[in-house]
């Protein structure tokens, strides 16, 4: 399983995004195209809240905290393999995924956490220390 964990997402929530990798035909490969990505599913950080047991709340042993994990990979396990992150897969991504598959046209599945990113407000900063700031001047030696 590839998770890919993004910090660029416009967003101001969270989510988890299942996306293909679309084999390129041997043609086009020759010409040097790229591969696509296809966004198959999206997870909201709410059905992810809804569906992933809240480890510091909830889990109080090692044990339970291996329960909470195996049902994790269970799930996620389930959702890669049915293309969709619905219980069941019965959704029309799912499907045509379903019948790409058949025909051995997947290409690689894998996930992205997109996290949101925002801009650190400004905050003061202290010198600790004095720094020397120099530029080396080409020949002619330092600058200081």
């Amino acid at each position: 399983m590839l998770l890919i964990v993004s910090t660029c997402a416009c967003s101001f929530m969270p989510q988890l995004e299942m996306r293909q990798i679309l084999p390129v035909r041997k043609k086009c490969r020759e010409k040097g195209v790229s591969p696509r990505v296809r966004r198959l599913a999206v997870c909201s950080w709410e059905q992810l809240e809804e569906r992933i047991s809240n480890p510091l709340g909830s889990v109080t042993s090692p044990a339970a905290a291996e329960e909470v994990m195996m049902a994790t990979a269970q799930w996620l396990g389930q959702s890669l393999e049915s293309g969709s992150f619905v219980c069941g897969g019965k959704t029309m991504e799912a499907l045509v995924y379903r019948e790409r598959k058949e025909s051995d046209d997947v290409g690689l599945v894998y996930l992205k956490l997109c996290l949101p990113w925002r801009d650190e407000p400004p905050f003061p900063v202290w010198e600790h220390f004095p720094c020397l700031h120099s530029n080396y001047a080409g020949g002619g030696g330092w600058i200081g």
